[in-house]
């Protein structure tokens, strides 16, 4: 967004430009100096922020196509993922993952939360008939990093919410490949900062 007087809202389409996905109204701070996350506070040409507003979401809902997060499950989107976790708040707050398979190379953590939520918005599951009859989740996590790594990681939480999304630790195709990336997801119920 070009460098505007303080106050101004502008409408971005898409985080990339070429996509429906991650737009929405920012209004320029020329006095802020809020922590850029690159999802709902920018840098602003010059001095101040740029920060995501009328979201339509209460101010505690944060979603990873703010983050660049798009629907692509062959790229690894680590470093959007976790920024969307990370920008969530820490309490009562709500990471919500996109209705599409997203991917990560490297382990997702979701730590030091206390009544918060990580998971689908609105429709959690549906079912769908098959082979495996199973109640499919809105969205798929896929594991793209080493064998046996771990997809996602939750420590030191208290009191949340995990629902509507699944991990797939099986990245390919249903061409044999899928099954050579084999990961886990560890949730550590002790609530201590360590984890094995």
């Amino acid at each position: 967004l070009p460098n505007v007087a303080d106050g101004v809202v502008g409408y971005v389409d898409s985080y990339f430009g070429t996509n429906v996905w991650g737009g929405g109204a920012f209004k320029r701070s020329t006095g802020s100096s809020a922590t850029i996350d690159n999802g709902t506070i920018f840098a602003a040409n010059g001095s101040g922020r740029w920060l995501r507003v009328d979201t339509g979401y209460p101010t505690n809902v944060f979603l990873m196509e703010w983050f660049g997060v798009v629907p692509n499950a062959a790229i690894n989107q680590y470093t959007g993922i976790q920024a969307a976790i990370n920008s969530t708040p820490s309490t009562a707050g709500a990471c919500i993952t996109p209705p599409y398979g997203i991917a990560t190379a490297t382990t997702l953590t979701w730590t030091n939360r206390r009544g918060c939520y990580f998971g689908a918005l609105g429709s959690y599951k549906t079912a769908t008939p098959g082979y495996r009859v199973y109640p499919n989740p809105l969205s798929v996590i896929h594991w793209m990093g080493v064998n046996g790594g771990t997809n996602l990681v939750a420590y030191d939480v208290g009191h949340c919410t995990f629902a509507g999304f699944g991990l797939d630790t099986r990245i390919g195709l249903n061409d044999g490949s899928q099954y050579t990336n084999a990961a886990g997801l560890l949730m550590d119920v002790d609530m201590n900062s360590t984890h094995t």
